[in-house]
């Protein structure tokens, strides 16, 4: 995550975590923001992916905009997309405004194994956007 607070705007993190045997792979990535129309707000892009690599892969991203300014969390949109060709695939994405400045998106993804086994992934994704025009991952997991 120090590449994230250099200002790295490309970063992508592998690594096992100690509680599952399958590898993690956590993406990142930053756009500059925009000046809109709307009067002394700026557009920020987030995206953040859980993505399984062993075995049939698949990957759950989260992705979207929001505009910001004068510390406020003004218009967000955000989709979720589930890819895995071997996995029927369902998700729960909402966001919750907790205040004007902060604004939480949460994403839960399903993966259920088609024929060979009756294995079911749960992949979680909450990400908080902020008034200051950042955006911080505060959950990214595969269970």
């Amino acid at each position: 995550m120090q590449q994230l607070e250099q200002g790295e705007t490309d970063v992508t993190v592998y690594g096992d975590l100690s509680f599952q045997a399958e590898p993690l792979s956590l993406a990142f990535q930053v756009e500059e923001p925009h000046i809109t129309l709307f009067a002394a707000q700026q557009g920020k892009y987030f995206r953040a992916e859980v993505k399984n690599t062993a075995g049939f892969n698949f990957n759950h991203i989260l992705t979207g905009n929001f505009l910001w300014g004068s510390g406020k969390v003004g218009n967000y949109s955000y989709d979720a997309i589930l890819n895995g060709p071997f996995y029927g695939k369902t998700d729960s994405t909402k966001a919750t405004r907790l205040d004007p400045s902060v604004v939480e998106v949460s994403s839960v993804g399903k993966f259920k194994a088609l024929k060979y086994s009756p294995v079911e992934y749960t992949t979680h994704i909450r990400v908080g956007l902020y008034g200051s025009g950042t955006y911080r991952l505060m959950r990214a997991s595969i269970g």
